[in-house]
């Protein structure tokens, strides 16, 4: 599982530049300039939802004040389950009620939301799918100095695209392996409930 800076380290060699010691977050070098690109892919691809961000069926409860607020480092939420008929949006860290015109509630909601998580939380193969996707955006924005430099920059270029597509690919493979694990498990779990009811059932009979 590669650290940030490896990922950024990965990016500069690819594109002939010398490694760093240290990140420059916020900066203007060059591995500060493939930092930001690297969270701009970041949160665009764990803004799709997959299995180790996205919590589903989630009760929140109302506070103090009547407001449901909003998990921290929320990408996106909804109402979910038996209270989808519900229409909310999220405004600033609370959930407004489009349906009453209002940012009270008086019950529990019912929500699955999408969440954000740090670059050591991200499973690898993301990570790698993530890192693709950057290498492939740095390149795009820098063109060849002259025309004789065309043919190697877009052969460069196709080769990242092909490279991040494949990299996609493990991703979603995987994303689809865990969701398919953790489906058969709340099955399982389901049946076996399942069972135990049949069994009070007959035996107080």
């Amino acid at each position: 599982m590669p650290t940030k800076l490896e990922a950024v380290n990965q990016i500069l060699v690819a594109s002939r530049y010398g490694p760093v010691l240290s990140l420059d977050t916020g900066g203007a070098s060059d591995a500060a300039i493939i930092e930001r690109i690297i969270d701009e892919v970041d949160q665009r691809i764990q803004l799709r939802g997959w299995y180790f961000n996205t919590a589903r069926k989630v009760t929140l409860s109302p506070n103090g004040s009547d407001q449901i607020e909003v998990p921290a480092n929320t990408l996106h939420i909804d109402s979910d389950d038996t209270s989808r008929r519900k229409k909310v949006v999220r405004r600033g860290d609370v959930l407004f009620d489009l349906t009453n015109n209002v940012d009270t509630f008086d019950d529990d909601l019912i929500v699955t939301y999408i969440t954000r998580l740090d670059w050591d939380d991200i499973p690898p193969a993301t990570q790698m799918y993530i890192i693709a996707e950057a290498s492939t955006q740095l390149a795009e924005q820098q063109p060849p100095l002259d025309r004789r430099g065309r043919r190697d920059h877009d052969i460069r270029i196709r080769d990242l695209r092909e490279a991040a597509i494949r990299a996609k690919v493990r991703a979603e493979q995987e994303n689809g392996d865990a969701s398919d694990f953790n489906t058969l498990n709340n099955a399982e779990a389901n049946r076996l409930r399942g069972n135990r009811n049949d069994n009070y059932i007959r035996h107080s009979r």
